[in-house]
C-alpha cells in the first residue's frame, strides 16, 4: 500500500525512534532520505547513549553488517533467544539446534513508534476513530488504480492470501530495493 501512494490519506505518520547498544564494529545506520535513485547517507558506531529518530515507515534504512564474522543463518519466527545472566550470554534456539554468542557479539535494539499529528486538531479527529479500512475498499482503489493504468483485473476471492494477486501489486507497486554496504 505504501509504495502505491494510493493511501497517502489513511497512512498514519509515525516517528520511529531506534537506539542500539554494541560496542563491536559494523553496524553502520544506512538511509536514503531521497529515495533509492539517491545517495544512502550513514550513522557510524559508536552509538553511545543516541538514538536515531525518522519516518522508517517511508523513508528506506538498514543496518550494515555487524562484527568481522561470517553473518547467521536465517532464522524462523519460531527462533527463541535466552540470556545467561551468570556469563552474559546469549543463546538462539531455533528447529531444535542451539547456538551461543558472547555478550560482545550481540547487538540489543530497541524500537520505539509514535503517532505524528500536524496539530491537536488532527490528533483530536483520529482519536477514538477506527483506523481501519476495509478490505474491499484497498481492493477497489488499487483495482481502479490498475484500470486507469491499462490493467483490467478480477476482484481476488482472498486478497490477503492470492498469491496470483500479490505478484500483481508488487509488479505494479514495486518495492524499493538499495544495496546496504558491508
Amino acid at each position: 500500500m505504501l509504495h502505491s501512494r494510493l493511501f497517502e490519506d489513511e497512512r498514519v505518520t509515525l516517528a520511529t525512534a531506534v537506539t542500539w547498544f554494541y560496542a563491536g564494529t559494523g553496524g553502520s545506520f544506512y538511509y536514503w532520505p531521497d529515495g533509492p535513485e539517491g545517495q544512502a547517507k550513514a550513522e557510524h558506531p559508536p552509538f553511545g547513549n543516541v538514538a536515531i529518530v525518522a519516518d522508517n515507515e517511508s523513508v528506506i534504512h538498514g543496518v550494515g553488517t555487524l562484527g568481522d564474522g561470517a553473518p547467521l543463518a536465517s532464522l524462523s519466527f519460531d527462533a527463541m533467544c535466552d540470556h545467561d545472566a551468570a556469563s552474559g550470554d546469549w543463546m538462539i534456539h531455533d528447529q531444535g539446534e542451539s547456538v551461543t554468542h558472547p555478550a560482545a557479539d550481540v547487538r540489543i535494539t530497541i524500537s520505539w513508534k509514535a503517532e505524528v499529528f500536524a496539530d491537536e486538531a488532527e490528533r483530536a479527529a483520529t482519536r477514538g476513530a477506527s483506523r481501519d479500512l476495509p478490505i474491499e475498499h484497498i481492493v477497489s482503489t488499487f483495482r481502479a488504480d490498475l484500470a486507469a493504468n491499462g490493467r483490467s483485473t478480477t476482484a481476488p476471492g482472498d486478497p490477503l492470501h492470492d498469491l496470483e494477486w500479490a505478484a500483481l501489486l508488487e509488479e505494479a507497486y514495486p518495492s524499493a530495493h538499495v544495496r546496504i554496504p558491508r
